[in-house]
């Protein structure tokens, strides 16, 4: 990815497509978006042989907003970042198969949203120590965090006792428990 990005760039700069002080940058951001796509993809692939295609998807659709904007634990390498994220996924998908078959009741997985949510709420956004953001950007994350996490709780707890949806609805639970779970790690750095 280093090495692709680097290309990337030094093109860029030759066609005066970007300035020489903006070249870290676009180099930096190169690497991000080639690791994104990766991890996506292979989680999508991951989740046709362990699911269905459409986990996968709504699994990306849930956690992508929520941990952009609630931020959390970071991995120090694209590798380790590639790894856990597909691991995170498998143990998604894994807890969600075990809730399901345990026949949870609705009020049970009701509880895991609200606290999850809640946790999220009062926790987030959480800053990357190594990489700092505005304070402006932090407040932007701070109000997109609430809306995402509001409107998920809402809108999963209006349709988790549609028998259709229900597993769906279930893995959106585990995914946003997910955001939470890995906003702790950070926050317990922060008070030591």
């Amino acid at each position: 990815m280093h090495w692709m990005a680097k290309k990337i760039g030094t093109e860029l700069l030759k066609k005066n497509l970007i300035k020489f002080e903006e070249y870290s940058i676009y180099e930096y951001g190169l690497e991000l978006l080639f690791s994104s796509i990766l991890t996506s993809f292979s989680i999508i692939l991951l989740s046709c042989f362990c699911d269905s295609i459409l986990w996968g998807i709504l699994y990306l659709v849930i956690t992508i907003p929520l941990r952009m904007t609630a931020g959390g634990y970071h991995a120090d390498t694209y590798t380790r970042c590639f790894l856990i994220s597909n691991l995170t996924y498998i143990s998604v998908s894994q807890i969600t198969h075990c809730l399901l078959n345990l026949n949870l009741s609705t009020t049970s997985w009701l509880l895991i949203l609200l606290s999850s949510t809640l946790f999220i709420l009062a926790n987030a956004p959480v800053q990357n120590k190594h990489h700092k953001i505005s304070e402006t950007k932090l407040k932007k994350n701070k109000l997109y965090c609430r809306i995402y996490s509001l409107a998920d709780l809402i809108l999963f707890s209006l349709l988790l006792d549609s028998p259709l949806l229900h597993p769906y609805i279930c893995l959106s639970i585990i995914s946003v428990m997910l955001v939470a779970l890995l906003i702790l790690p950070t926050q317990m750095r922060k008070e030591e």
